[in-house]
């Protein structure tokens, strides 16, 4: 059976964050679950709270300014909005995002042991990124998008089960 998640844990009426395991037991391989990333950018060790700061700040690489906002953006959700808002994309994006996702994954269960074991704990169950708003990370709203960051993220998990 398919393991399926979607990234944003639902935020309930009164401002919490849903509870129910369904919601959030494989909440830990979205880019939105707490997950620091170090990586060096600019001459510095920058620390990314989560891979979804870490990918949009990438969408700036050559804009030290819009870079380091978004990798400072108070939550993923602000991050990727920044990343979605800025001007100046850069050229290559299409061709160069799976590259991008793929490092911040490789970096963020290499760099957190404890997500790194839940991802290996999922065995060989196929992963799938349930979100109907996005054909090519996700598996859109037919459910026969690309699923770019599931198989991404099996990926990775051979790639950690080999190390």
């Amino acid at each position: 059976m398919a393991i399926l998640f979607w990234g944003v844990n639902k935020i309930l009426e009164d401002g919490t964050r849903s509870k129910t395991e369904k919601e959030t037991k494989y909440f830990f391989l979205s880019n939105f679950a707490p997950s620091p990333i170090k990586a060096t950018f600019f001459g510095k060790e920058i620390t990314f709270p989560t891979a979804e700061h870490y990918y949009q700040a990438n969408k700036f690489p050559d804009d030290e300014t819009k870079f380091m906002e978004i990798a400072a953006a108070k939550s993923p959700r602000q991050a990727a909005n920044k990343g979605r808002e800025f001007s100046g994309l850069r050229p290559d994006w299409k061709t160069a995002r799976d590259e991008i996702m793929e490092a911040a994954l490789i970096l963020k269960f290499s760099q957190n042991p404890d997500l790194a074991r839940q991802l290996k704990d999922t065995g060989t169950e196929e992963i799938i990124e349930a979100s109907s708003r996005d054909n090519h990370f996700g598996w859109g709203k037919n459910h026969k998008g690309e699923n770019v960051l599931g198989k991404l993220l099996m990926k990775t998990r051979n790639y950690l089960s080999n190390t």
